[in-house]
């Protein structure tokens, strides 16, 4: 699989928002995983970027259709196309190619196509239309994809899964797929991500997550980012950039690693003061009482025989 990363900030500067992307290089076809000195972002328009996660075969069938009829509707409406728009004919091209797979693997094995199975459903038992039925709607494909970019309304992230929908995520603002999306979108929320985030800390943010989540399998460590300014400008970050944010990471990596053994040198030592005064509070006192000598104990039996004396007088009277 792979991560793939979309994160909305601030600009800070009253020129509008700005959208940060990451993504590894790691290719799914079929069974078969690898990282390629390929991209997996491509630029749909020109402040909007795709991020694909999953099985790269199904969006190389997809990409060229979304392609062609944004387009077409740049031609008509060259004013009227924004990120939502482009989601929405992503995520139809993403439900066709699904169609077209669920009939390849579902009805063409049957001797059927769509139309086929339509019109001989009154002549098929009511359990195989019902199971063909089930087997179609539960058809899933192993691919997603990350559509986010700028438009006159502001930035926009969406996330196209099957079957074929097309979700907001401008809130939170942020959005991860792909196998290293836990582990990416957990940096988000404990840190409690928002778009009012600045610039700087937006990048670092992403690519920390981005690096975090190459513990998943799967993920590649290769990594491309994109961001996409105001202005129609989508800027790629250069090997320099790339490299200087590396070495931050591994430097936040190697003081997280001291305060995890010092926090722990700690904590062995609390523990062990902690035992060492319960075992002094537990522990008998060393000294015993010393036996009573015979005196004592000649006095104290004068004393019983008395007071037994004057208890019998009492009596008499």
């Amino acid at each position: 699989m792979t991560v793939c990363i979309a994160a909305i900030c601030n600009a800070h500067d009253e020129t509008g928002p700005i959208i940060v992307t990451a993504a590894d290089r790691m290719i799914t076809i079929g069974e078969i995983e690898y990282e390629p000195q390929q991209t997996k972002a491509i630029i749909l328009a020109s402040q909007t970027v795709a991020l694909l996660a999953g099985d790269m075969t199904f969006h190389a069938a997809v990409v060229p259709r979304v392609e062609e009829r944004i387009r077409e509707d740049l031609q008509e409406h060259p004013d009227n196309i924004n990120v939502a728009r482009i989601s929405e004919i992503y995520a139809e091209e993403f439900a066709y190619r699904r169609r077209r797979m669920a009939e390849q693997h579902i009805l063409v094995p049957r001797g059927l196509d769509f139309d086929r199975f339509n019109s001989r459903q009154n002549t098929m038992a009511h359990y195989q239309v019902s199971n063909i039925d089930n087997e179609l709607l539960a058809y899933r494909t192993d691919a997603i994809a990350i559509i986010a970019g700028l438009d006159p309304t502001g930035g926009h992230i969406f996330v196209v899964e099957n079957p074929g929908i097309s979700h907001s995520y401008d809130v939170p603002s942020f959005a991860c797929i792909g196998s290293g999306e836990y582990l990416a979108r957990t940096q988000f929320m404990v840190k409690r991500y928002s778009r009012s985030w600045s610039f700087p800390d937006a990048v670092w943010i992403t690519f920390d997550a981005k690096a975090r989540a190459q513990s998943a399998g799967g993920v590649g460590r290769e990594t491309d980012m994109y961001i996409i300014m105001p202005g129609g400008k989508i800027n790629p970050a250069s090997d320099s950039e790339k490299e200087m944010l590396n070495k931050l990471f591994r430097e936040t990596r190697e003081q997280e690693d001291i305060l995890t053994r010092t926090n722990g040198q700690k904590i062995s030592e609390y523990i062990m003061a902690t035992l060492s005064r319960s075992a002094e509070q537990n522990q008998e006192p060393s000294s015993q009482t010393e036996p009573p000598s015979e005196n004592d104990i000649q006095s104290q039996l004068v004393i019983q025989e008395a007071q037994t004396a004057k208890t019998r007088s009492k009596k008499k009277r």
